[in-house]
């Protein structure tokens, strides 16, 4: 599910990237238009905090 974050979260997960994380923050819906039409975008999750964690080894293959 994507994520969005801004500030310190941003900062955090761009340090973390390319490891395991928890994130906390809330599920919202993005809309869009085209044609002046409403169409469904996507949910995603706008992250609060985030910290490292540890996987299993068979987790991560």
């Amino acid at each position: 599910m994507p994520l969005r974050a801004t500030g310190k979260a941003a900062e955090q997960l761009s340090r973390l990237e390319g490891t395991g994380v928890a994130v906390r923050g809330r599920l919202r819906r993005r809309y869009y238009s085209r044609d002046n039409q409403p169409h469904w975008g996507q949910v995603e999750i706008w992250v609060d905090e985030c910290r490292p964690i540890q996987l299993q080894e068979d987790e991560h293959g």
